[in-house]
């Protein structure tokens, strides 16, 4: 096309966080906050020379000639909105790269898009850049680059290095509004805690960061077997990898008295590991140990550094924990490999990793058929799977009952394994025994904050719903900045009937990563039943749900008719889940139709009817016989609802 101009240029992407959900509680204060914005983002851009190549509602992309002033501009916009008094909090995204001018003066090409999907994965508050543009500024006085890693981002088939900028002087933001750093805790942390800081890759092959990230979850693994021991989960670690904040913050914010940091060098068949403990209140050494080895001694390593972690905190090993702890000394070098890019993939949470995940687990078990982590992760990748779609629902809870009872056969110590079982026996609804799975997950894993989860919606579902928030409450204290836990208390609170906290969790999701899926389409389906059309609307438009965008104003009762009409058309063409079919047919009124999918969801076995005694969404089916004959025929009849804290 000969009147596109392609061009080096720096580019950045700027957006409110949080506008959608100020948006649907003060439509008034959205849109001063938007002329706020857009006032703050042309007077940075013009006094740094930069263009403002136009506004999308509550973003804006902007164009420099150099990456050092398309920098200052973004970091002087951030810091208008981070002075005292601001109620808004934004974010930006920088890359520099080749784009197309066009003759209206827009911008396109991938360099704009892959500055829009930085942006996305920035934090309220922060300036990140892409590795291109780091590395133009390298030279640059006057700031600071904290490697964030590599990180997925939407339409990017690999992850891609990002890092966090800010001037020299001015240490890691706690962004406004963020629920990414938790207050300091009162006191002391408790004395027996631990956060396992990801262990850095010092391989020469930056591709082996699945390895580093593989052996700090294997150690916390292991830890998190020990009875008393409070250890931090992976996702809330994971969170400080390449952050520049001091042990002391790290132990405040996660409130934990001690912290393990490290790194894995990996080359062939040699794995070096360095590991030191440090008490995070005076940054005292407790223990530091290197080990070199072959990589088949490498479970031996892990075994040895939880048991020196107990000593150095004071504590011993009973009897119990040792056999928790123990299990095969040796590890074939394909299998233990395989496993770790199985688990890499499966952390990452899309339909596609864990289809990929699953065939690294595959490979591991071909090399290995005796090597236990990789049946184990099969089994959960597989329960994972179930969540998606309707297709092979059978088939894949199959695979994870195999997998998890031989994983179980091979390491009777292992908590995992357990804890997909009671998935699966949820897909099976055999309540009982799935409730007996938890308990022994727990009993195993006491750290395991996964399993808890797990466990709080089932016992949520059958009616026990403060026993549910004490669950989940304590997944919360063992992974506080996981997207998953936030939203599983989300779902927890909204089914018990306390909405307000429902959607105060998904939020708090939301805030750390507005592009997590799961928690926006939970918050979308919560706010259904409240009868909050527009919130539902703004974020099934995220989702890609409804495509074109119901038109009207959701005030119309018509405009919200055409709305839910619209997402049954989109269920059945994406194969949801029978019960989000029927339940959004019964929002409609039409209940022949919801019971009838109800019983084809009985027949299929979906997951998902576990939630039909206590869900908001069965409520227009309650006053029907048939919906308590149906109630009866899946074993939750005798299910009590729960008291509304708070009027729709």
């Amino acid at each position: 096309m000969p009147d596109i101009e392609r061009r080096l240029a720096a580019v950045w992407f700027a957006d409110i966080v949080g506008f959608t959900t100020l948006a649907d509680s003060d439509e008034d204060a959205a849109l001063a906050a938007v002329a706020g914005f857009q006032a703050a983002t042309r007077a940075a851009v013009e006094s740094r020379r930069g263009r403002v190549v136009k506004f999308l509602g509550d973003g804006a992309l902007a164009e420099f000639s150099s990456a050092r002033t398309a920098l200052d501009a973004a970091l002087d916009l951030c810091a208008t909105f981070a002075a005292p008094g601001s109620a808004t909090s934004i974010r930006i995204g920088l890359h520099v790269g080749e784009v197309a001018g066009a003759p209206d003066g827009d911008l396109y090409g991938d360099g704009v898009n892959l500055a829009a999907r930085i942006q996305a994965a920035a934090r309220p508050g922060e300036v990140v850049v892409s590795e291109d543009a780091a590395r133009a500024l390298r030279h640059s006085r006057g700031f600071r680059f904290d490697a964030l890693g590599p990180t997925p981002l939407k339409g990017y088939p690999e992850p891609i290095p990002l890092f966090r900028a800010r001037p020299a002087d001015v240490p890691v933001p706690d962004a406004p509004g963020s629920a990414s750093r938790r207050p300091a805790a009162p006191g002391r942390a408790p004395e027996r805690s631990i956060a396992v800081l990801p262990f850095a890759n010092l391989s020469r092959d930056a591709s082996d960061e699945y390895f580093s990230d593989g052996v700090t979850e294997e150690i916390l693994t292991a830890l998190a077997r020990i009875e008393g021991l409070k250890v931090i989960s992976r996702t809330s670690v994971m969170r400080y990898k390449g952050s520049s904040a001091s042990l002391r913050e790290i132990g405040r914010e996660l409130d934990v008295a001690s912290i393990l940091e490290g790194s894995v060098r990996h080359a062939g068949p040699r794995v070096r590991i360095t590991a030191q403990l440090v008490d995070a209140a005076t940054d005292a050494h407790l223990w530091a140990e290197r080990y070199d080895r072959d990589l088949e001694d490498i479970l031996a390593i892990q075994t040895d550094v939880a048991e020196r972690i107990v000593e150095a905190l004071q504590g011993q090993l009973s009897a119990r924990d040792r056999v928790r702890l123990a299990g095969p000394a040796a590890a074939d070098r394909t299998a233990y490999e395989e496993t770790l890019k199985g688990r890499w993939l499966a952390n990452r949470r899309t339909p596609e990793d864990l289809v990929r995940a699953l065939e690294h687990f595959e490979r591991a078990i071909a090399a290995d058929p005796d090597h236990a982590p990789a049946y184990a992760g099969l089994a959960t990748a597989s329960i994972l799977l179930l969540h998606w779609e309707r297709r092979e629902q059978r088939a894949v809870r199959d695979r994870a009952v195999a997998a998890a009872e031989r994983a179980m056969g091979l390491d009777p110590a292992a908590s995992e394994p357990w804890a997909a079982r009671g998935m699966a026996r949820i897909f099976d609804r055999e309540w009982t025994a799935a409730e007996s799975d938890f308990h022994r997950a727990i009993d195993l894993g006491p750290g395991d904050a996964q399993a808890r989860q797990w466990f709080a919606h089932l016992l949520v579902c059958l009616g026990r719903y403060e026993e549910a928030i004490e669950e989940i409450d304590r997944a919360l204290e063992l992974d506080p900045l996981s997207l998953a836990v936030l939203t599983e208390a989300g779902n927890v609170q909204f089914l018990a009937r306390r909405y307000d906290a429902a959607l105060a969790y998904y939020d708090r999701a939301l805030d750390i990563d507005p592009a997590f899926h799961a928690a926006r389409y939970k918050r979308f389906e919560a706010y259904l039943p409240l009868g909050r059309v527009e919130g539902a609307m703004r974020d099934a438009a995220r989702l890609e749900l409804v495509d074109p965008p119901v038109a009207g104003s959701a005030s119309e009762p018509e405009a919200g008719r055409r709305f839910l009409e619209a997402l049954i058309e989109h269920a059945d063409d994406q194969r949801w889940p029978l019960f989000h079919v029927a339940t959004t047919k019964a929002a409609l009124g039409r209940i022949d139709e919801a019971l009838a999918d109800l019983e084809a969801a009985r027949d299929e076995g979906d997951w998902y009817l576990v939630r039909t005694a206590v869900s908001p969404h069965c409520d227009p089916l309650r006053g029907d016989p048939r919906f308590a004959d149906f109630l009866a025929s899946i074993g939750l009849a005798d299910v009590p609802l729960p008291v509304e804290e708070h009027a729709r």
